[in-house]
């Protein structure tokens, strides 16, 4: 018991790791916290194109964030069962599959279904477990870490809507999705990032009894074969000995 607790201890993660989780989950924060309060530019773009009022427009973001700030239960119950790594990623690939849906949308329903609950599932499955496995990595600096975390929801805020806005020029809306779709996908990346403290050394630690075992059966051969030389070498040394010990008369009448 006592050695399955140590192995728990994050003290024990070197420290790149657990600044590569905090880096992950900031990237996260950026899409999921950033890109809901930054979609302005679409907004605009959607309400010229449909002909569509303010309000039912912004029904779309309106379900996006409701499903990622509800999805909590859902994300808790899926990290408990299939892990924090898993979770992450099937959020990503919801998200992501939400953005390639939405540049094939034709009316506000449609991009309601596939922005505002595909892509707010999606990014309510990946930001509770990102959070919460900073605070698995960090029992010392927790406050530090999670800060430092939490700033990806404003550089998201920052970055995406001029970044929005040259892809709507460029590309148009629906396409503008379709090439969001494959930014959105790194929050996958992110997610591989995020494996429990205790696995990520139990995983260490069998590698390394594998490796002692596979020189413990070595030890004996080597053991075996040092006493057979030493035996031979004396074998030898006793043949020189009676080889250059002659007998004297004595023992010769005997």
């Amino acid at each position: 018991m006592e050695e399955v607790k140590h192995r728990e201890q994050p003290e024990n993660v070197s420290e790149f790791r657990k600044w590569l989780v905090v880096l992950g989950c900031n990237v996260v924060l950026i899409f999921v916290l950033g890109l809901n309060q930054a979609i302005g530019p679409f907004f605009v773009e959607l309400m010229r194109h449909f002909d569509e009022g303010a309000g039912q427009t912004s029904l779309i973001v309106t379900l996006s964030v409701f499903f990622t700030t509800c999805t909590g239960p859902v994300a808790n119950l899926m990290t408990k069962r299939f892990g924090c790594r898993v979770t992450v990623i099937t959020g990503g690939v919801l998200s992501t599959v939400g953005h390639l849906l939405s540049s094939f949308a034709n009316s506000v329903p449609f991009l309601c279904l596939s922005y505002g609950v595909l892509v707010g599932l999606g990014f309510g499955l990946a930001y509770s477990p990102s959070v919460g496995m900073v605070s698995k990595y960090f029992k010392k600096g927790h406050a530090l870490a999670n800060g430092l975390a939490y700033t990806g929801s404003g550089l998201g805020i920052f970055i995406f809507p001029p970044f929005l806005q040259l892809l709507i020029d460029t590309y148009g809306w629906k396409g503008s999705f379709l090439a969001f779709s494959s930014v959105n996908a790194n929050i996958c990346v992110c997610g591989a990032l995020f494996t429990e403290p205790g696995k990520l050394l139990t995983e260490r630690e069998s590698s390394d009894d594998a490796r002692t075992g596979v020189e413990d059966t070595d030890q004996p051969v080597e053991e075996e074969n040092h006493s057979d030389k030493t035996a031979c070498r004396s074998d030898d040394a006793q043949a020189r000995r009676n080889l250059w010990n002659f007998p004297t008369s004595k023992e010769a009448r005997s």
